[in-house]
């Protein structure tokens, strides 16, 4: 008889205790806190390096088809050419395929940069996804023969709470400069 009484206790003490569960419970808690947070800080962390690729991807196809335009064009046409001033405005004086002298402009306007070849609608620098918030040409003349445009703007962009603003300088020589 002593055995089967143990073995009834035994048999009952296999089940948890209400101080049992509000211990593992506590710890689910604390636990799911810790995941909650996590994936929160990798989706913040996410959109911050994604908004930090579209700033700069913006900024370098806007400062290539800048430079590139500047390097073939042989003068500025300064009357046109807002220069030293944000929103500035560049007007180019080149050659088109036929060999005939064309003019290009570049230029912000609300939160673009745009390029404009005669003849051709304005064509925008930037994407939808950023927002230029300041455009500088300076021009720069180091002697009788040689003359560059120093080109300064700067690129906006927001994803939810995370803002990023990067300023974006390049100093080019015209080719008929030197």
């Amino acid at each position: 008889m002593k055995k089967t009484k143990k073995r009834n206790k035994i048999f009952f003490k296999k089940g948890f205790t209400m101080l049992e569960m509000i211990i593992y419970m506590a710890m689910l808690g604390v636990i799911s806190i810790l995941i909650t947070h996590s994936f929160m800080a990798m989706t913040k962390s996410f959109g911050a390096v994604k908004l930090s690729r579209d700033v700069n991807e913006s900024a370098l196809v806007a400062m290539e088809r800048i430079s590139r335009e500047i390097r073939s064009a042989y003068d500025i046409n300064t009357d046109d050419s807002v220069l030293g001033s944000s929103p500035g405005r560049l007007s180019l004086i080149s050659l088109n395929d036929m060999g005939a002298t064309t003019t290009i402009k570049l230029y912000m306007q609300g939160a673009d940069i745009y390029v404009e070849k005669e003849g051709l609608f304005p064509e925008p620098l930037t994407s939808s996804s950023t927002l230029a918030t300041g455009l500088i040409f300076n021009r720069i003349i180091a002697s009788s023969t040689s003359e560059a445009v120093k080109l300064e703007f700067e690129i906006t962009g927001s994803a939810g709470p995370v803002n990023r603003t990067d300023k974006f300088y390049n100093t080019i020589i015209l080719r008929g400069s030197y």
